[in-house]
């Protein structure tokens, strides 16, 4: 988490097709209400994700649809 910043925390509302996860994040930070696109592919046994990008004119965070799916999760095994 940033340093002195209030995290987001929010619900996901997407849609499955096939093994891609389409959809909008719906999310609070810093008592504001704010969305974005979000987009994650199902990949043997990980999770990868979309970046987001910074829009220059607007200094907001979108979701370009050129965009590789880079950002890996993999599950992990507590013991």
């Amino acid at each position: 988490m940033p340093y002195e910043k209030d995290s987001r925390k929010g619900i996901i509302k997407a849609v499955k097709t096939g093994n891609e996860i389409k959809g909008v994040w719906i999310y609070s930070q810093e008592g504001m209400q704010d969305s974005l696109d979000i987009a994650f592919k199902l990949q043997d046994a990980s999770l990868l994700q979309k970046p987001f990008s910074v829009d220059i004119s607007t200094g907001r965070q979108v979701l370009r649809d050129s965009s590789a799916y880079s950002i890996q999760y993999t599950r992990r095994t507590c013991k």
